[in-house]
């Protein structure tokens, strides 16, 4: 089963909302377009570079705040992350950034160089 589908209007790939999770459709993190690069994915979350700051950013794929961030399939994807950061910013090289700021309805963190500490 293929959780791609394919806009009929602009032609670009996005995932299909994931049964049995919340999904808001003006949402882009619930969109999920794939217009960066995609390192890792699962039913419940996406490793993958965030399209406006271009670093490694974990997504969970349901649309909300209401997450125990002592799930393990949240602890998964923030190690999975820092996997990736590991070998993309360089080991040691990063800090999780777990703010929300352009979309604060939709959990997710970024990996972000530590030369960006801005915030």
């Amino acid at each position: 089963m293929s959780w791609w589908t394919t806009s009929p209007t602009s032609g670009r790939s996005f995932l299909k909302p994931v049964p049995d999770v919340k999904y808001e459709p003006h949402c882009p993190l619930c969109q999920m377009e794939k217009t960066t690069n995609w390192y890792h994915e699962e039913d419940r979350f996406v490793i993958m570079d965030c399209d406006t700051c271009d670093v490694p950013m974990g997504v969970w794929r349901e649309h909300g705040l209401d997450l125990d961030l002592k799930n393990p399939e949240y602890v998964r994807m923030l190690d999975l992350l820092g996997e990736v950061a590991d070998r993309v910013l360089g080991e040691g090289k990063w800090w999780l950034d777990p703010i929300m700021r352009s979309i604060p309805g939709h959990h997710h963190a970024h990996a972000r160089p530590n030369w960006a500490r801005w915030w």
